[in-house]
């Protein structure tokens, strides 16, 4: 408020700071006037320098004395120090001026110029990341929302201020609350460490059954009811804690089990299309596996990534290849799954952008993913093509192709959201458009499964999976496996598969998929029930949910003859000696794991030959969501 009312009282205070009397020239330097706060400060640093005064701020009676006999006992020691100072011609320069300045300045400037020249001019790019000029590092979306609001928090903290002062209770020497801006640092994602659950789970039951056994002798309890409920804030036999279900630590096992079924061959086959999981071949194809120098992304897609799909077209009896990219959206149900899988730096993929050197630690990010998936994609459609092939790429919904026929029909605009069900999709279009040898080249289970499923509706091809890569390629029949099972079962597979753990539906706590396999197969009346499962149905029927009992019951117990699971959950806790984890869940849990389980093999792998499926809303089918996305209900 003095400082508002200088123009008015008193009047040469205020001519004298007008006239720029705001200043101190304490050295002969050019440029080198200081604000008096900064002087001070100055003064203050010629006797702290010795440690003299460390933490004189925190005493009031040391600080007044400080501020009365500090400013003196500065001019002492600078007095002194005058009487030994060399007589030579003082130097008047600005520090920036100095030789070693300009040299460092001019350093920095031909650098700046170099990466602009090298990298691009960000600021000709079309885009809204803020991000490091020569490593491409991308700052966190939070951090750039708090940038562009960051005046503003500012002004409004000050406002707050003033009106407090205004307060005859407010004082001037309140503390102003920190703001803690993201700016430098993100949220961090909540990730539950392995030990930390196992310990808060030991707690849990320990405090769950002494309770448990004082309630049974106080009061005539009811066993029989207790072990219809969870007694858990989450399925201990479907999920590690409260938001993280069970990951499919197994699903490989499930492969060999398929391969049993029919002879294996030694032979590569030959086939007119070949399909391929973008995402696996890039991290199969490594910057560091190249036999060339690869430093920027533009040379991995010229040296790396197109010589391997251009070695393909060349192949004598390809036809057609297919580069098909996963999709990244923000209300996944994999999104949970993406965690687990750990976290990395963001970058911004251009062509000049510098390779990283942890490419695996890069491909952990979605955003980094993504924009790797569009840039490639963009790359192929600038390849040439022999004549007489067909080379396509999807990129987001739609699939591009070079050259640029009309051969994308049933394929786009596509709403899959994984490379899984898109590649199954395309290998359908291809056999609707009459080629009949088919390759899909892919490294996970899911899609194993699917291409058996979906060769049991496609007469007359030949459907092959080149699985894995390196020394374990394989080639897997996948259309023999399918004739070997049956209609029935093979597409009955899908929801098998997805009930027993997949990325977006919890594994069973110490069941692996070849115990599956047993049971499935030792259980012949299972097919119908899950085939009707794996098609879409509007709903999980009464029936459905006592078949499905029955085969859980069997899973966790092959010699038990009881029927239901809470009956199972009784018996093998009491009679076979159990942790809560390793017995079956309750029904209620178990009807909320089939929903979903039914969502991911009926709805989205089951609709594979369709573009663009009609999904419902997972809140339906065993999810339900927050701001942070979907969990499991």
């Amino acid at each position: 408020m003095d400082l508002q009312d200088l123009p008015i009282n008193p009047m040469d205070t205020h001519n004298s700071f007008t006239d720029g009397n705001f200043v101190t020239q304490k050295s002969s330097h050019r440029f080198s006037a200081l604000a008096h706060d900064q002087v001070h400060e100055q003064q203050n640093a010629v006797v702290k320098g010795d440690g003299g005064v460390i933490g004189i701020t925190e005493n009031e009676a040391a600080l007044c004395r400080w501020m009365v006999a500090g400013p003196e006992i500065a001019r002492i020691m600078s007095e002194y120090e005058d009487q030994f100072q060399s007589e030579k011609e003082p130097d008047v320069r600005h520090h920036e001026q100095l030789p070693s300045m300009q040299k460092s300045f001019a350093t920095d400037l031909n650098n700046t110029i170099s990466s602009f020249e090298k990298l691009g001019n960000p600021f000709d790019e079309d885009t809204k990341d803020l991000y490091v000029l020569d490593t491409k590092v991308v700052m966190p979306h939070e951090a750039v929302a708090t940038l562009r609001s960051i005046e503003e928090t500012g002004k409004a903290q000050h406002n707050k201020f003033l009106e407090r002062m205004k307060d005859p209770s407010g004082k001037f020497y309140d503390k102003i609350s920190k703001n803690n801006l993201a700016i430098f640092k993100s949220k961090a994602k909540k990730v539950h460490a392995k030990s930390l659950v196992k310990m808060t789970n030991m707690k849990s039951n320990v405090e769950l059954f002494s309770r448990m056994y004082i309630s049974c002798q106080a009061r005539d309890g009811d066993i029989d009811t207790f072990f219809e409920h969870e007694c858990h804030s989450w399925p201990p036999a479907l999920a590690e804690n409260i938001d993280t279900m069970r990951p499919p630590t197994s699903k490989a096992d499930l492969v060999p089990c398929l391969e049993a079924l029919v002879p294996r061959t030694k032979d590569i086959p030959k086939a007119e299309v070949c399909i391929f999981d973008g995402a696996a071949l890039v991290h199969q194809l490594e910057p560091k596996k190249c036999n060339d120098v690869i430093k920027t992304f533009g040379d991995y897609a010229e040296k790396q990534f197109l010589p391997y799909i251009a070695r393909k077209l060349n192949e004598e009896t390809v036809v057609r290849v297919d580069v098909v990219w996963d999709t990244y959206r923000t209300d996944s149900l994999k999104g949970g799954t993406r965690l687990g899988r750990g976290t990395g730096m963001p970058l911004h993929v251009t062509e000049q952008t510098p390779v990283p050197l942890n490419w695996s630690s890069f491909l952990r990010v979605d955003s980094n993913k993504k924009t790797l998936f569009n840039f490639l994609a963009a790359s192929l459609q600038t390849m040439s093509v022999p004549d007489g092939k067909t080379l396509l790429t999807t990129q987001e919904e739609e699939v591009k192709s070079k050259p640029s026929l009309n051969v994308w029909q049933n394929i786009q605009p596509c709403t899959h959201e994984e490379a899984d069900s898109r590649m199954v999709l395309h290998a359908w279009q291809a056999y609707q458009q009459g080629f009949r040898s088919i390759i899909i080249h892919a490294t996970d289970t899911d899609v194993v499964v699917l291409a058996i499923a979906m060769a049991s509706k496609m007469d007359g091809v030949a459907l092959w999976l080149a699985f894995g890569h390196g020394r374990i390629l394989r080639y897997i029949a996948a259309h023999t496996i399918s004739r070997k099972l049956g209609l029935e079962r093979s597409w009955g597979l899908l929801f098998l598969h997805a009930v027993t753990g997949c990325d977006t539906v919890s594994a069973l706590s110490g069941i692996g998929k070849k115990t599956v396999w047993d049971v499935w197969n030792s259980m012949p009346n299972l097919g119908e029930v899950f085939n009707r499962l794996s098609n879409a149905p509007f709903e999980v029927t009464n029936d459905d949910m006592d078949t499905i009992e029955r085969f859980f019951v069997v899973l966790y117990s092959r010699t038990s003859s009881l029927k239901k699971v809470n009956e199972a959950r009784k018996q093998l806790f009491a009679q076979g000696n159990r942790q809560l984890e390793n017995i079956p869940p309750t029904k209620e849990a178990l009807r909320q794991h089939v929903k979903r389980a039914v969502y991911q093999a009926g709805h989205i792998w089951g609709q594979s030959q369709k573009a663009n499926p009609e999904l419902p809303s997972p809140a339906d089918w065993g999810w339900t969501k927050d701001d942070e996305g979907w969990h499991p209900f």
